[in-house]
């Protein structure tokens, strides 16, 4: 999904389950009024939610969070991404994790340059036979090449597993 994507915003402002929006941008300038430019997972909880900001803190003193008035959320440090999923699934058996990945494209050498029009790559057809597609193919194999794309984020709905 790309950021202006409608689904994420309805995700964010859904007022019954946990939200963890991790952003992770190496050497990115943060802003303080815009925490969708800033490093850290942002933690939305609803209001029949309680979990206390020492449960937050996850019992360590350097794990401050903080409070985002204008998103309604808690900033805390991405190293406690893992954490805060196991936290909100404890307490509310289901969260929504937004977080970036970049996405893959896949094709071949012996697609792209291929003759006919049987194509059975993943690219769907989108290369084949048209020469070299451009771009920063990474080539494996006369079998395989990916490139990967710009970041978009992934919204996954995780439930915790029910008790054996």
């Amino acid at each position: 999904m790309k950021a202006d994507d409608p689904r994420l915003l309805e995700v964010w402002t859904q007022k019954e389950i946990p939200v963890l929006f991790r952003r992770h941008l190496k050497g990115a300038k943060s802003d303080a009024n815009d925490a969708s430019n800033a490093g850290g997972v942002l933690v939305k909880l609803p209001k029949h939610v309680t979990i206390s900001e020492t449960e937050l803190r996850g019992g360590k003193r350097n794990h401050k969070p903080e409070w985002l008035k204008n998103f309604s959320a808690w900033r805390l440090p991405d190293r406690r991404f893992n954490e805060l999923i196991e936290l909100c699934l404890r307490r509310c058996q289901a969260v929504y994790s937004i977080h970036p990945y970049r996405p893959q494209k896949k094709c071949a050498p012996a697609c792209y340059n291929a003759s006919g029009f049987a194509c059975d790559c993943a690219c769907m057809g989108e290369n084949h036979g048209q020469g070299d597609p451009g771009g920063a193919w990474w080539i494996v194999s006369e079998a395989f090449a990916c490139q990967w794309q710009e970041k978009e984020y992934a919204c996954r709905l995780l439930t915790a597993k029910p008790a054996a």
